[in-house]
This record gives C-alpha cells, structure tokens and sequence, in this order.
C-alpha cells in the first residue's frame, strides 16, 4: 500500500470520469476513485493491466482484473479490493 501526503490530493477532489466508478465504503465512510490502468509497458508490473482504487489518502491496485469490474456492486467492488 503506498500512502500518499494529504497536499497529493487536496487540489483534485473524486470526479466521476469516463470508465471511472465513485464508490463510498460504508464502514469508513471513504469514497474511492476505481479505473482501469493498462499496465503492459510498465516495468516491474504484475500484469498486463490493472484495477486502481484512488482515495483522498491512500491508493491501491487490484491485479486481478475481472472483465465485468464495470458491471459489478460497489459492495463487489469493495471486496475485491479488500481480497487483494
């Protein structure tokens, strides 16, 4: 997990963007920017593309993408983000 300084996202507030998702997590009250990122000319990544979940204070990556991500729950969401 990488933890980014508050001043990182204080400028950009979530937006909902073509192929992106908001979703909050209830539990936290944390709303994450999803995307998927095309990781194949990356050095050192795990995979050819991947899921990113952008929060306000932290960012993660999901490399096993599911091809239907844009047509799941946010609570589907949520845990695949958690299982990773």
């Amino acid at each position: 997990m990488v933890m980014l300084p508050q001043h990182a996202y204080e400028e950009r507030p979530p937006t909902t963007q073509p192929g992106r998702r908001l979703v909050t997590d209830p539990a936290t009250g944390r709303t994450w920017q999803i995307w998927e990122a095309d990781t194949a000319r990356i050095p050192g990544a795990r995979g050819a593309r991947c899921l990113i979940f952008d929060a306000q204070d932290v960012i993660r990556r999901v490399w096993l993408v599911p091809d239907d991500w844009r047509a799941m729950t946010d609570e589907g969401l949520l845990r695949l983000m958690r299982a990773r």
